[in-house]
């Protein structure tokens, strides 16, 4: 039977109170909500020590009892008594075998969900732990009313079917957050920046010296760097830089000849553009501020049925990437300065 894997260390539960107890900087639900959630984690750490030896024993014990078989069996020669599988001895001491073996395994799983739990608890608290410790200057952390359950569940539905449907709504949540983030931005918009990068990059040479002092051109240059990499005497690598001053390309042709540069970018830019799903700056605040809207509204309902359903004494856990301010019912407000 392989062991079990080393993973408490990984777990980061805090079970000891810092200076400053970070749940007296909550109003009281949410103090209470977040204590229960470091308590949980406390008592999934010390039941994990606990099973731990009660594996250790019955790890060795098994050990014990396949060393009584192995010597029940031992041929006469050897000292031993020399009986078969079918004596009642040997019968005795297979079963104790079999039976720490079993222990060993159902405690193995048993550490293994309370594990999953565990680190999904764990990262959740911590989740919490940040949001409390780094919230935005010049706001502070109120308490809001939890969705009544109520006014989530439809008639004749299920907290469990809720649950299902609440979370399906979060994952297109989720993919509507990623199509408006992977929108293209209008053509027209790209037409602009481009002219307004043209504009900048543009640079005529300097002929003041040539007509002053009869000297060379001061072309447009630019810097740039160069990796270096040699070999050592020893047959080990050496790795440098070098910069240097390039004649600046761009800058001269975008000097020498803007209006065919422009139009050669404005036909790229047609070719490329797909006006009909791109969102200017300001669609796209507009969208990603109503997708976070019915997020954090939609998470709120499900952790309201989450606690409905555990209060019931079912054994449902919160997500471990839920938003904290849904679990501990708050939102950040404004203060005036």
């Amino acid at each position: 039977m392989a062991s079990l894997p080393k993973i408490a260390a990984s777990l980061p539960i805090h079970t000891t109170m810092a200076e400053t107890d970070l749940a007296e900087l909550l109003p009281g639900a949410a103090a209470s909500t977040f204590r229960a959630l470091r308590q949980k984690l406390a008592d999934l750490r010390a039941m994990r020590m606990a099973t731990a030896e009660e594996i250790d024993f019955h790890r060795t014990s098994k050990i014990a009892a396949e060393g009584r078989v192995q010597r029940l069996k031992l041929a006469r020669g050897a000292g031993g008594p020399d009986l078969t599988d079918d004596d009642l001895q040997v019968k005795e001491a297979q079963s104790t075998v079999e039976r720490h073996a079993a222990e060993m395994k159902r405690m193995t799983e048993l550490t293994a969900a309370r594990d999953a739990i565990a680190m999904n608890l764990s990262r959740l608290f911590n989740r919490c732990e940040d949001f409390i410790r780094h919230r935005p200057r010049g706001t502070r952390i109120v308490e809001v009313p939890q969705p009544e359950i109520a006014t989530v569940l439809k008639r004749n539905e299920t907290p469990a079917t809720a649950l299902d449907w609440l979370r399906l709504r979060l994952r297109e949540l989720a993919a509507d957050l990623h199509r408006v983030n992977s929108a293209p931005y209008p053509s027209a918009y790209a037409k602009t920046r481009v002219r307004q990068m043209v504009e900048m990059r543009a640079q005529a040479p300097d002929l003041s010296g040539l007509i002053e002092h009869d000297a060379e051109i001061r072309w447009p240059t630019t810097t740039v760097d160069l990796p270096l990499i040699a070999v050592g005497a020893n047959q080990s690598p050496v790795i440098g830089s070098a910069r240097g001053e390039v004649p600046d390309v761009l800058a001269i042709l975008s000097w020498f000849d803007r209006p065919r540069l422009l139009a050669m970018l404005d036909a790229e830019i047609n070719d490329l553009a797909d006006d009909e799903a791109a969102l200017t700056h300001e669609q796209r605040q507009e969208k990603l501020a109503e997708i976070e809207a019915d997020r954090i509204a939609i998470e709120r309902q499900e952790c309201a049925v989450i606690r409905h359903m555990q209060a019931q004494g079912m054994a449902i856990e919160y997500r471990g990437a839920a938003d904290p301010r849904a679990v501990l019912s708050l939102e950040l407000e404004t203060v005036a300065a």
